[in-house]
């Protein structure tokens, strides 16, 4: 069913990187969840609120995102 302000999301890799650096990939794990399930992990992530600084979503897990933009990243 379509939802508003939602997006479907699938992963294929993920990865964690420590502020020192280090960094944890999770790639094995995603790849033996979709050969053990027959599918892929993903969900949904819906956004409540957006504005040119900052995003609020949730997640179909309960999860709450909140994202903020470094302008000095952003290429216009």
């Amino acid at each position: 069913d379509a939802v508003p302000n939602r997006i479907l999301a699938t992963f294929k890799n993920g990865s964690l990187t420590l502020k020192n650096g280090f960094v944890i990939d999770f790639s094995v794990l995603f790849a033996l969840r979709a050969l053990l399930k027959k599918d892929t992990p993903g969900g949904w992530l819906e956004t409540t609120y957006i504005d040119e600084d900052m995003r609020v979503a949730r997640g179909n897990r309960g999860s709450l995102f909140i994202l903020s933009r470094d302008k000095d990243l952003v290429t216009p």
